[in-house]
């Protein structure tokens, strides 16, 4: 999937319409670098592989012995439906955590209920797979989960597509799924959902693109059942397509979107929005950049002081796409915006931010390596910490082990000051030669840990073989457990992708 097919930067493409025509029947197995039997088409099931874990601890990233099954709703949309699961555990006595004592099933037991000390809460050893979850949606349609976030029982909520629909599903801190909503606005075209933030009574806001009369910026809200309270549209000043990509809500419960709008004569705009809790919109600004049709934001938080940091891509006339930053008062007023040529003077898009404790932020995305034989563009990985008016302070390239799209996807910065990113690596598990679709045979999803003056903590990066992995989003919870979202498929049979989700210790 190249760049700009991935959700928060797709450029007017339907979903799928730069995915491989392929069709997930298989599981990411818990022993082995290798693919299990297949499943029936509609389940999936089964922890991350940790034997490829890699990281500067050494942890070989072993994953509790738990699964769960997640079977496609056979009901309509615009449902909420409990899930058909089952869990199995092989341990007979299950193991107490916390109780100082090492048992089956843990990695470690510190005699304690805290993160960040080289155990965490839940008895495995720092940046270890936990568990995941998989949704298989109905057979030959894509599953992609774009959006996480965390509420304030811990319970997590995912939102992505499914086919043609919006898919909003919550888990518990367990990983079983307690329900899911399939929407659809209608007229049977493509819906999306690109970001979900959770509100202090624990309701669930969405944003995305529906079709209306053109595909508008969609905000909707709803309650911790999965009940819709409210939806609303941006449709922009044109008839065009408007989308909103990141979403953050403050203290008062006061929500801001981040994504782009058409304007007649100026092409594709970046846009911040205001809105009440009730769905009222208070402001929104929308920036031109210097050159027509390449403005964006993909990512939005808040500084130490209240304010909004949002970072994106612009436009540079005669130049390649630049990294816009933002920062915007809350009453929408523009404190300073800029943008950013990368290391080398290429294509820059930035896909992440987190604001850090000193009053900087940390930026993550992508630059233009070069462009291959075939004519299209090498990414690299690239992060940059920039200080409070906008200042680099330093910035990092990351070049996978294959030549291919490293993309660093998003940020969180947790409560310690450390970071944590996630995103792909192009890498090759012993398919020599092979090309699907112009692109390389695998792909791993990556998350790094980093403390806050970017020494590396550790490295878990995951994936079977042979398969496209995609880690498009993370989120923390209060105690800075990690949970990973995205799209895993595979490259040698006839399978179409599936959202998966992924929790790993601190």
């Amino acid at each position: 999937m190249p760049l700009w097919c991935r959700g928060r930067a797709v450029l007017g493409l339907a979903a799928g319409a730069c995915s491989p025509d392929i069709r997930n029947d298989l599981v990411f197995d818990p022993s082995t670098s290798s693919t299990t039997e297949p499943l029936p088409a509609e389940t999936t099931t089964g922890p991350v592989d940790p034997t490829t874990s890699t990281g500067s601890t050494g942890s070989t990233g072993e994953i509790a012995d738990t699964s769960t099954s997640t079977t496609a709703p056979a009901e309509s949309s615009n449902s909420t439906a409990p899930a058909e699961e089952s869990s199995s555990t092989t341990s007979d006595e299950p193991a107490v955590c916390g109780n100082a004592v090492h048992e089956p099933g843990e990695s470690c037991d510190d005699g304690n209920d805290v993160n960040n000390d080289g155990c965490s809460n839940d008895c495995g050893t720092p940046g270890n797979g936990v568990w995941s979850t998989f949704y298989a949606g109905f057979m030959g349609v894509d599953d992609t989960a774009q959006g996480v976030a965390i509420d304030g029982s811990g319970n997590i909520v995912l939102v992505g597509i499914t086919g043609p629909d919006v898919r909003i599903a919550k888990y518990d801190p367990a990983g079983g799924q307690l329900w899911q909503v399939l929407y659809d606005a209608g007229l049977l075209l493509s819906d999306f959902a690109y970001d979900v933030a959770i509100d202090s009574n624990d309701e669930i806001v969405v944003t995305g693109s529906i079709y209306v009369d053109t595909y508008d910026l969609w905000l909707a809200k709803y309650d911790e059942d999965g009940v819709q309270q409210w939806s609303e549209t941006h449709p922009g000043p044109v008839a065009s397509t408007d989308r909103g990509f990141a979403l953050q809500i403050d203290d008062a419960d006061d929500i801001y979107v981040g994504g782009y709008e058409i304007v007649s004569g100026q092409g594709r705009n970046a846009w911040l929005g205001k809105y009440t809790p009730q769905g009222n919109l208070i402001w929104s600004q929308s920036h031109d950049g210097i050159a027509t049709d390449g403005d964006e934001l993909a990512s939005i938080d808040f500084d130490v002081d209240g304010n909004i940091v949002a970072a994106g891509v612009t436009a540079i006339e005669g130049e390649d796409n630049n990294i816009l930053l933002t920062k915007w008062d809350p009453d929408g007023n523009p404190i300073w915006i800029l943008d950013y040529d990368g290391p080398n003077g290429t294509n820059d898009r930035a896909l992440g931010i987190g604001a850090t404790p000193d009053g900087g932020m940390i930026v993550v995305g992508a630059t233009q390596a070069f462009v291959n034989v075939l004519g299209n563009p090498v990414w690299d990985m690239w992060i940059g910490k920039f200080d409070g008016d906008g200042g680099l302070e330093w910035e990092q390239l990351i070049d996978g082990p294959l030549v291919g799209e490293d993309i660093a996807e998003e940020v969180e910065v947790d409560s310690l000051g450390n970071f944590i990113v996630v995103g792909t690596l192009a890498v090759d598990e012993d398919v020599p030669n092979t090309v699907i679709n112009g692109q390389p045979p695998q792909r791993r999803g990556w998350v790094r840990k980093y403390d806050p003056e970017a020494n590396e903590l550790w490295t878990y990066d995951f994936g079977p073989q042979n398969r496209w992995t995609w880690a498009f989003d993370l989120g923390l919870e209060a105690d800075d457990d990690i949970f990973v979202a995205g799209q895993n498929t595979q490259v040698d049979a006839q399978a179409d992708p599936d959202m998966f989700l992924l929790k790993l210790s601190p």
